[in-house]
Order: C-alpha cells, then structure tokens, then sequence
C-alpha cells in the first residue's frame, strides 16, 4: 500500500475521532436551554442601596441608537418595474423591524438614465418614487415623507453604456431615525 495513502487514512481517523470527541464534549451543549456552570465559587450578593425617593424618576423609555438607511432598487427601461421585486419584500420586512415606535423621515429619489427626453426623465424619476411611497406610506405617516425626481441630472455613474444606463434607473430611499 502506499506510504501517502496510509497517511492520509490515518489523519483522517485521528481528524474522525477528534470531531466526534468535539461534538460530544462542547457542540452538544449549544442545544440546551441551561447553561452548564461548572467550580462556580459561592459568595453572599451585596446588599440593595436605597436612593433618596427624590432622585427615583418615572419609568423613562428605552432609547435605540438611531438608524439610518440608504437603499438603492433598480428598474427596468422606461419603466417603474423593479428589476429584482424579491428586494423590496425583504427590505420592507427589515425597516418594518428596525423603525417600529420610532420617529422616522424617509426621503425618496426617483433617478433616470439619458435616454429620452430632460421633462420625460423628470417624470418617469417621480413615478418611480411615488411607486415606492405608496409602499412606504403603510409604515411611515405621509408628513414624514419626502419625495422628489432628479430625472437623468444626478447619475451614479456616466451614461456611455446600457450597463451604466441600468445603474442611473433607480430609486434611493433614506430613512432615518430620531434617538
């Protein structure tokens, strides 16, 4: 037999024996609710410290960090279809989770490529936003929304190929948060 292949055979029944070793001492545990405590040294818990009533306050609410979101969509030509629809139900699932009793402003950009015409482009940018505020209106209050049209005058990138074209064929969404 050869001397490479009884190495290898013999590495992979050590490698073998010390998985199953590690996955009956340590990964086993993961799965219980418990946590195992082990040479745990027991000592009486200090006493309760009164403060004075006048310093105690009402229950105040709990701050989060504030959020900030910026999201791109892309659409197709001449048009207020989302290339990938998949990308909205999942972003709309994460801000419903991140912005929930908070105060939030949104502002929406409607963006174009050069093709077509500068008042068409600045039309077809804001359908583009008014699409998504519609979606957005259901979980944000219309005051705090703020929609425009930049039409094909704010490209992400220059419009000298139908790749790049596709890229200035979007929507930003800014959300943000109040602490």
């Amino acid at each position: 037999m050869n001397v490479h292949l009884t190495s290898g055979i013999v590495a992979f029944i050590c490698w073998s024996a010390f998985s199953t070793w590690y996955y009956v001492s340590f990964i086993k545990d993961f799965g219980t609710t418990e946590p195992v405590v082990t040479n745990v040294i027991s000592a009486p818990l200090p006493e309760p410290v009164e403060e004075p009533a006048d310093t105690l306050s009402e229950a105040s609410p709990v701050e989060f960090a504030p959020v900030n979101i910026n999201e791109s969509f892309l659409f197709a030509k001449n048009s207020t279809v989302l290339l990938k629809p998949g990308q909205m139900t999942v972003f709309i699932e994460s801000v419903q989770r991140d912005i929930k009793d908070r105060e939030v402003s949104v502002t929406i950009v409607g963006h174009t490529c050069d093709l077509g015409g500068e008042a068409y482009n600045q039309t077809l940018g804001l359908q583009r936003a008014r699409f998504f505020e519609n979606l957005i209106k259901e979980l944000v209050p219309p005051e705090n929304i703020s929609v425009k049209s930049m039409g094909e005058t704010d490209p992400m990138v220059t419009n000298d190929s139908e790749e790049n074209r596709k890229q200035n064929r979007r929507v930003n969404l800014l959300i943000t948060t109040e602490l």
